[in-house]
């Protein structure tokens, strides 16, 4: 079950608004009870409580976008930090969603449909929330899969009262999941719980990898999307300045794909490359990773461990791009590398390469600007390491989870 934004805040909670989540339900199961995957998009009410009007009131919700912007104004900005701070024990913007998800899951139990294990996405949400009720009301066995450091984005002045309300809400879980071995240690420090790594994937299928088609003579380096995390730009950009400065008048291009477009044009300009830059504003994904054929090596930024001073972040974190690269068979730079997981992954699977300092990231430039010149960049990489990440492979450990939880 999940929150649809197209239809968030659309039911007026003094209406007979069960009445019409029965019956969408039961609509979106009709027929579908042999299939393997069943997603339930639900509406959600106009707002929940009091808390839930407070906070709604002092922001901009975009329907089409499923986002929400802070209203201009002092008053605005008090009330949506008093309502953010309440939310935090009510769950998140998806709040209005709880007491829908909840009827919903009332609804398929008494459809017939046995359910083994509920399943808590991301925390601290409205789905974790939605799943402690109705492991409450219906004794269901639940385990909370985070995906995320959860007290990582808390003001650290307030971490010890959040953890210690989220522990006795997950007291009745089973077991805790997250993505790096890191978080999950600190989700068994954090909340006395078994905690289990299941990392990020990807899926092969999305993915039609050939040789790069640009000339031999042409290096082609990109990077796309977003930086989750604070990473370190200007290293990129220092290396590839003193690249030029020592070779001269290099035949290289850059491409970055996505929206932090300005960031990179201003940084080009500054170190004087910008005549190497193509900037592509964002597309697809399908048309992305087609674009991505092209380019020779991508850069892979990851979060800067030594100018970091939080625990939950000082060994670093694995962006889903890092499988998205395994899955392109790509060869990339991490940079600056985090001295953490992100480092032995890409070491491990032999696609990527760490470079901490502007002396590194020269070295690997010069390197593969060579060997593409003799005779093009063909990725040599540990395919049995790589496979380990198929999103069929991830999805087999946790369904091995999820029947401990069953058998328990």
């Amino acid at each position: 079950m999940c929150s649809d934004f197209r239809t968030r805040h659309s039911i007026d909670p003094r209406s007979d608004w069960k009445a019409v989540v029965k019956k969408l339900v039961l609509e979106q199961l009709a027929g579908r009870v042999q299939d393997q995957s069943i997603t339930l998009a639900l509406p959600s009410l106009r707002y929940a409580d009091w808390v839930d009007r407070l906070w709604l009131l002092a922001v901009e919700h975009d329907n089409r976008k499923g986002t929400f912007a802070p209203k201009s104004g002092l008053g605005n900005s008090v009330q949506r930090k008093i309502g953010t701070f309440l939310k935090l024990f009510r769950g998140d913007h998806s709040q209005s969603w709880q007491q829908v998800a909840v009827y919903a899951g009332e609804v398929i139990l008494a459809s017939g449909v046995t359910v083994d294990v509920l399943m808590a996405e991301h925390g601290p949400d409205a789905g974790l929330f939605a799943a402690h009720e109705l492991h409450t009301k219906a004794a269901i066995p639940w385990i909370v899969d985070f995906r995320d450091p959860v007290l990582q984005p808390v003001n650290r002045n307030i971490r010890f009262l959040i953890r210690f309300f989220l522990k006795r809400k997950m007291h009745s879980a089973r077991m805790l999941v997250n993505v790096t071995k890191a978080w999950s240690e600190w989700d068994r420090i954090d909340f006395d719980k078994e905690s289990v790594c299941i990392t990020n994937g990807f899926d092969p299928d999305e993915f039609k990898n050939e040789v790069s088609r640009s000339p031999l003579s042409v290096l082609k380096i990109g990077a796309y999307g977003n930086i989750s995390l604070p990473g370190d730009l200007r290293l990129l950009f220092e290396g590839l300045s003193e690249w030029e400065k020592q070779r001269g008048k290099l035949a290289w291009e850059f491409h970055y794909f996505g929206k932090m477009t300005s960031q990179f044009l201003l940084l080009a300009k500054e170190f004087r490359v910008e005549d190497h830059f193509y900037i592509h504003e964002s597309v697809g994904r399908e048309e992305l990773f087609s674009k991505l054929q092209e380019v020779d090596v991508l850069v892979l930024f990851s979060l800067n461990t030594a100018a970091n001073s939080d625990p939950y972040l000082t060994r670093g974190y694995l962006p889903g791009k890092v499988f998205e690269l395994m899955g392109l068979q790509k060869p990339f730079l991490v940079i600056p590398g985090d001295g953490g997981e992100l480092d032995e992954l890409a070491l491990k699977s032999k696609l990527g390469f760490v470079t901490g300092s502007k002396e590194d990231l020269v070295s690997r430039l010069e390197f593969f600007d060579s060997l593409k010149r003799k005779k093009g960049i063909v990725p040599q990489y540990d395919a049995s390491f790589v496979n380990l990440f198929t999103r069929e492979n991830i999805a087999r450990l946790m369904a091995a989870q999820l029947n401990n939880v069953e058998e328990q």
